[in-house]
This record gives structure tokens, sequence and C-alpha cells, in this order.
């Protein structure tokens, strides 16, 4: 009989180790995080205010971020982490992508941050919020529910959010299988950081009734294999959204995963995010 699997929070917070934020790096650019960064983007950008400024809470090496902001020109973005390595390595990242695109460098800002420290952001500051990939970082649901309070209280009235994170797997059997099958060819400390982080997530039903326990409002959700995508369209476009039935008409916004990843579909599920089984809205 299949083992339930148990949320264990991570014990460590912060990578750190150089070979796993290096080659969680090159997965952002190269390999499967690619193809749910471009999705993510493409439904940022349909979704998200064409200027104003935006928060991005745990940006990582900052590739997502970059892709994203690129796409809208006029967007100011503070992105923050808890990594110190990472941050320089977004830092780095930015001056690169600022030699083909220089108005990158004027509209990121990265620095060294916690998502425990909201309150020194004024309320109602910033047009747009998001957090991908973060709140399975969080010690317990109340950690969650401060952020979301926090998003709540910084977030404009009418602005956008964009959240998207993992989902534990059922089992410690379809954890493992999930070891052996993708992580296998993965350097053992990201391999090993990879477990602990689904370990650390919460199921769909758990994250989805956490949000409900938060003081936001004027959410959709969707649920695929292994993701939670929770958005907040920016309301001066909602007419333009109300008719949405499934996260498929946001995928329609994704050209750029069609034509220039034609393994796109493969790479999707091995990211847990199979679009041939995503669910209606909730």
């Amino acid at each position: 009989m299949p083992r339930k699997l148990k949320r264990v929070p991570e014990k460590d917070l912060v990578m750190s180790d150089i070979d796993s934020v290096s080659f969680y790096d090159k997965e952002g650019l190269l390999g499967f995080l690619r193809p749910v960064y471009l999705m993510g983007a493409d439904i940022i950008t349909a979704i998200f205010p064409k200027k104003g400024v935006c928060l991005d809470i745990g940006c990582g090496s900052g590739r997502y971020t970059i892709e994203y902001t690129t796409r809208i020109p006029l967007l100011k973005v503070v992105a923050f982490d808890l990594s110190p390595r990472m941050i320089r390595l977004a830092k780095k990242n930015l001056r690169e992508s600022s030699l083909i695109k220089p108005n990158l460098n004027k509209q990121i800002n990265f620095e060294v941050g916690n998502m425990l420290n909201l309150e020194r952001f004024r309320s109602q500051s910033f047009d747009a919020i998001v957090c991908s990939y973060t709140l399975h970082h969080s010690i317990d649901k109340d950690e969650v529910i401060y952020v979301l309070d926090q998003i709540k209280r910084i977030l404009k009235p009418e602005g956008a959010l964009y959240i998207y994170d993992l989902i534990r797997p059922d089992t410690i059997e379809a954890l493992k299988l999930i070891e052996e099958k993708f992580l296998r060819d993965y350097p053992s400390i990201f391999r090993i950081d990879t477990v602990n982080s689904l370990r650390a997530s919460f199921s769909a039903k758990e994250l989805i009734e956490i949000v409900r326990q938060s003081s936001l409002n004027n959410l959709e959700h969707f649920i695929s294999s292994r993701g939670v995508i929770i958005l907040k369209l920016y309301e001066r476009n909602r007419s333009k959204y109300e008719e949405s039935k499934s996260l498929k008409e946001f995928i329609s916004y994704s050209k750029s995963i069609k034509a220039r990843y034609i393994s796109g579909l493969k790479m999707f599920k091995e990211a847990g995010l199979d679009l041939h089984k995503l669910s209606a809205r909730q």
C-alpha cells in the first residue's frame, strides 16, 4: 500500500552551495526550468500592467525576472532573494543581458532580502507582485499566511499578482519515482535540494486553503500535476479576461514556447506541468 508523504519543512532555507546554485541557474537558461519560466512570463505579460513597479519575492538567479521584465519595457522591478550567492549571480546575469537590452539595467534592482520582512515596504506601493517557487520555503502555514497578508497590504487594490509553487507528491513512492526518473542525472547536491523542496511543499488542497485563510481576494487558481498557479488580474484589464475558463486560455499567449522549444511539452512534463492535464478553473 502506498505510504502517505507528510510535509517536512526544509532545514536549510538558503541555497548557497556553488555547484547547486550554478546548476539551478543553468536549468533556468537551457534546462527543465526554462519552459516553466517561459510559460510564467507569457502569463505575466498578459495579466500585468504595462508600466508601474513590481516586487519579485524570491527571485533566485534572476533568469525568470529578466525574462518577464524584457517583455514589459516600462515595468520597474525590485527583486530579492535570501541567498547572497543567488543575488550575486542575478546581478551578473543582469549585466550580461543588459549588453543586448541596455534598458534592463534601469528596470531591475536585485538585492538580498527576506520574505518574512515585507513590513519594510509601504502599503499599496506595488502595481504587481511575483512570488514563484518561494512559499514552500516557509516553516509552516502561518508564515505563508503572513506573506500573503503582507502581499495584500503592499499591493495596490487594482494590482496584479502571480504566484507559482510546487505541489508535494501524495506518496513516498511518488517522490521516489520522481527522484529516480527525473533527478538521477543531476548533481547530488541539487538532487537533494529538489527532493527536500518537494517534501517541504504543500499539497494543492493545503495551499489553496491557506490562500483562502489569508486576506487576499479576487484570485483565480489552477492546478497541474505538480504545480499550483494563483493569479490576480490587473483590475483595469479584468474585463478582457472575464470569460476565461481555464489556464489553457493563458497558455495561448505562450507563442515563445511553441516557436522556440519544440521539446517543450516533454520538458513541461518533467517539470510537473503537463499541458494536457491542466484542470479547469477551481
